[in-house]
């Protein structure tokens, strides 16, 4: 019997976990960009700032979220309406992770651990947001 004998599902959900943090990253990662550009950008942001196999539908969801936030250093300095596009896919692409969760949950936890697999997949947002910021302040 190895160390991880019916413990597959954990590593199945730190794996997810991982993947979500990435894409909770990315949309974070756009406030460090505003950072790092030269000029203010002044008036282009406005004030006040189970059954489905999930692999594909996630995979969509991580590449748009790295699209969108690649080109929005272009689109905050070109115009407003394509940067709000830009932030709508990246909406998009974060959407994903919240319907990841439910999945995941559903599909490998055993009923008495639905709770426990919620809650330490939704982890990965304060975790995330917590990583990327670390790296941001250390690269800026």
């Amino acid at each position: 019997m190895g160390i991880f004998t019916h413990r597959f599902r954990f590593i199945i959900a730190f794996g997810s976990f991982l993947c979500l943090a990435s894409i909770n990253s990315n949309n974070i990662a756009m406030n460090f960009m505003f950072i790092c550009m030269e000029n203010d950008m002044e008036g282009a942001v406005a004030d006040g700032n189970g059954t489905l196999n999930m692999r594909l539908p996630l995979l969509i969801a991580g590449i748009l979220s790295i699209l969108a936030t690649t080109m929005i250093p272009i689109a905050a300095s070109s115009a407003f309406s394509f940067l709000l596009v830009l932030r709508l896919v990246q909406g998009i692409g974060y959407s994903g992770a919240f319907t990841a969760i439910g999945n995941i949950t559903a599909t490998w936890a055993p009923p008495a651990e639905t709770g426990l697999f919620m809650s330490l997949l939704s982890w990965f947002i304060p975790v995330s947001t917590s990583v990327t910021y670390l790296f941001a302040g250390w690269v800026v």
